[in-house]
């Protein structure tokens, strides 16, 4: 082989060398790329499937989406933190509607649990008091849920570029910035603040004047026109209120 021969050769496989180089680059951007639209298209399927539950109120559901991560990278960091968030508010959803219907605020007056519980109502005077307390606990974190500026935590401190934290901020928008899902978790709150606190005067009235009162088929009978007059009255404020 000539000087000449070899030199030619070596460029040729230097150039195949470089030519090497560029299609593992190229592959690896495409590569990227590829992986990124389908983390992308994975979120934005993922953000429906969210909202879908969500709107549904299938707590079964709305579970097993929120337990999942289908996307990757970025948008997993933001699929998480969507989601931590719409945990949170349906966490505080629950919780209210497991106070609303525990047995003190649901039953404390149907006459079955009067009668049965006659001699203990200072003990549902406590759990309602109790129930009060934690309603007030929860609309205090219902708020903070509802604020943009506490909203935003969720995504601070994990790296993320403008993009990534306005997509964020976009979708959980969809939850605090929906003004009739405000409402009507006003109106929740609202209905079983007023109940609770109705239900406790009620009741310190029924412990009061146990002469004034008994069961009869199930209901309760008072003794004197005074005395139903005073208690309808108290069951009256939560109307007015």
């Amino acid at each position: 082989m000539t000087k000449q021969q070899d030199q030619t050769r070596g460029r040729s496989n230097k150039v195949m060398i470089f030519s090497c180089a560029l299609g593992i680059v190229a592959a690896m951007v495409i590569g990227v790329m590829i992986n990124n639209a389908t983390a992308q298209s994975r979120f934005e399927k993922e953000i429906v499937a969210v909202n879908e539950a969500f709107s549904a109120g299938d707590n079964q559901k709305i579970s097993e989406v929120l337990d999942r991560t289908v996307s990757s990278g970025d948008y997993a960091k933001v699929e998480k933190s969507i989601k931590k968030y719409v945990g949170d508010i349906m966490k505080n959803i629950n919780d209210i509607e497991e106070i609303a219907e525990s047995e003190a605020v649901y039953n404390s007056l149907e006459g079955k649990y009067l009668e049965k519980n006659r001699d203990k109502l200072e003990a549902t005077i406590s759990e309602l008091d109790k129930a009060s307390k934690k309603i007030e606990a929860l609309t205090s974190d219902y708020k903070k849920l509802y604020s943009e500026e506490s909203v935003k935590g969720y995504i601070e401190g994990q790296d993320l570029s403008d993009s990534y934290s306005a997509l964020f901020s976009e979708n959980a928008k969809l939850f605090y910035d929906d003004k009739d899902l405000h409402n009507d978790y006003d109106s929740m709150l609202k209905v079983v603040a007023d109940t609770i606190r109705v239900e406790a005067k009620a009741i310190d009235y029924l412990n009061k004047n146990k002469s004034a009162w008994k069961i009869v088929d199930g209901s309760i009978s008072f003794t004197s026109s005074d005395a139903a007059a005073k208690y309808n009255e108290i069951l009256q404020s939560v109307a007015n209120s």
